[in-house]
């Protein structure tokens, strides 16, 4: 279900998206799901993972997967489109706990704005606290939190 919540502002998040099971679901038992998201003009990905099974320096994860995670962000700082020669925002990612690799930002041809990309690796943590600070000519233009939770 999508519901739109009437809102006197447009910085309140006003829309919301639940799902309601066709049999309820008794007190005390467990229901096990599963879903797939897919938006864009794009085909839908195909299934997969984040991880680099090419490092064989890694060592493998509970159910043989390695720990990492790869995350993207999409960024709009500007209203004019980004070109690929332009200077990168500055990009500030940290992580506790937690080890963060392979920060890169670049413009992103589909949306005329910047992508950043980095990786996460949570070493032994079930839950990781994540920053991302952008700055663009040296004053601070977004902030990024995430929790994560294995």
């Amino acid at each position: 279900m999508l519901i739109e919540i009437p809102s006197d502002s447009e910085i309140n998040d006003n829309i919301v998206a639940y799902w309601q099971p066709k049999d309820p679901i008794k007190a005390g038992s467990e229901f096990a799901f599963a879903y797939r998201q897919s938006w864009g003009g794009e085909p839908p990905p195909q299934p997969g993972r984040g991880d680099d099974p090419g490092d064989a320096r890694r060592p493998l994860g509970a159910a043989g997967r390695f720990p990492d995670r790869r995350f993207v962000i999409d960024y709009q700082l500007a209203k004019q489109p980004v070109t690929a020669s332009a200077d990168p925002p500055t990009v500030t990612v940290t992580s506790n706990p937690g080890t963060i690799s392979e920060t890169t930002m670049q413009p992103n041809p589909l949306t005329g704005g910047w992508r950043l990309s980095f990786k996460l690796d949570p070493q032994d943590a079930a839950l990781v606290e994540l920053r991302v600070v952008v700055a663009v000519a040296g004053v601070s233009a977004e902030t990024w939190l995430y929790r994560w939770t294995a």
